[in-house]
């Protein structure tokens, strides 16, 4: 009778190989592993593939982040505390390492055992594995109590976040989803101004935070996940002289870090910002060109539900000598418009007509019957809160 293949010496989780000091890496074919606990990573027997286990006790709080980069297979990844027989599930990765390895960063605690399990994901996935571990030394502003003070306007700053930790629960999304691998700046304004802080430039799925108040006692201004564009992120906001403001930077999940790119800069408002500054029409057929991506939110757009078509509003007026019939449109601008006209004064704007997609590609159009020495107010916002672009406006008379 034949003798099947002998199990390596971890293949169990009594039998883990123990980790001394870190860093750790260990090298060996994982073909003749068998399965030995169901993974929590997955809802069946996915990842449990070809197992072998090892365990590491810190002697002090330190942030951990175990990986199979190297290993010629698809691995997948469990984290443990407890004991072999009362494991306490902690965190899995399938492919956060890249090339189909995987890659776990947490927090440790001084004097708990953790167990590492490595698993195949199917049933034919086994190999050479190579098995890492290392305490993670977290950037200089890993903490809300240590962020990066902004000096002065524009700022940028670089920095790889890989081996950042979770501060704070971001506000932004449920649960902790935001803030991995989180990174800290504050700026505090000498005068009144509009602001915004993005990551464009950065290589990974990022979440933005703003708070005020104090790294005990944070209160909550805005936050954003994809506004930038490419996963980056993105908020503008009005900040007033003298108050603290806190950028909480994290990964979306718990593979996202990377090379961040965060910049903040002051927004110079446009002259037509506000309705008070509107550019007054003077005759017609008019024509007026010009990018809205550092304009605010002046007016409750009432076309949509919320702050729907509010975004970068910038502001016109046109007063008639005549009865006449008008059309206002913003054909030919490169961002989803959203176009609303009014009578009244700023102060008692009263509401005509508004339009989102009905001059195409996602511009908008509106006609209607204007009086004679009646002001009309035109109001172009974005549809959203990543609506702004360079913007053509028209208005004819029929």
């Amino acid at each position: 009778m034949g003798v099947g293949p002998t199990p390596p010496p971890n293949d169990l989780c009594n039998s883990a190989t123990v980790i001394a000091a870190l860093p750790f890496t260990d090298t060996m074919n994982t073909c003749t592993a068998t399965i030995d606990y169901n993974s929590p990573c997955f809802g069946d027997d996915t990842g449990d593939y070809f197992s072998v286990w090892y365990t590491y006790t810190p002697a002090v709080d330190m942030q951990i982040n175990a990986n199979t980069v190297g290993s010629d297979y698809d691995t997948v990844l469990s984290v443990f505390a407890g004991s072999c027989d009362n494991l306490q599930f902690v965190g899995c990765n399938d492919d956060g390492g890249g090339n189909y390895t995987s890659s776990i960063s947490f927090a440790a605690s001084a004097g708990v055992t953790y167990y590492f399990m490595i698993g195949g994901y199917f049933e034919v996935s086994c190999g050479d594995l190579v098995f890492n571990v290392l305490e993670l030394i977290p950037p200089p502003n890993d903490l809300c109590t240590s962020a990066t003070p902004i000096a002065a306007l524009p700022f940028t700053d670089t920095t790889n976040t890989c081996t950042a930790s979770l501060d704070y629960n971001s506000p932004c999304l449920d649960g902790d989803t935001g803030d991995y691998f989180s990174v800290w700046y504050t700026y505090k304004p000498t005068t009144d101004m509009q602001i915004t802080a993005n990551t464009v430039g950065s290589d990974y799925d990022t979440v933005l935070s703003v708070f005020t108040g104090s790294c005990d006692n944070l209160q909550f201004i805005d936050c954003d996940n994809d506004s930038g564009g490419n996963q980056t992120s993105r908020i503008s906001f009005a900040a007033s002289a003298g108050v603290t403001y806190y950028f909480m930077i994290g990964g979306y999940s718990e593979v996202s870090c990377g090379d961040l790119v965060f910049n903040v800069l002051e927004l110079i408002p446009p002259p037509n910002d506000l309705c008070t500054s509107a550019t007054p029409i003077a005759a017609l057929p008019f024509t007026d060109t010009m990018n809205t991506c550092t304009a605010t939110l002046d007016y409750h757009n009432p076309c949509g539900e919320g702050d729907t078509g509010d975004y970068f509003s910038v502001w016109y007026t046109y007063t008639p000598a005549e009865d006449m019939q008008i059309t206002a449109d913003t054909v030919g601008s490169d961002y989803d418009t959203y176009l609303a006209v009014f009578t009244g004064s700023c102060d008692n704007l009263q509401f005509i007509d508004c339009d989102d997609d009905s001059g195409g590609n996602r511009t908008s159009k509106i006609s209607f019957a204007a009086s004679a020495g009646v002001t009309y107010y035109f109001m172009i916002g974005g549809y959203s809160n990543d609506s702004c672009g360079d913007l053509v406006f028209n208005v004819v008379s029929a």
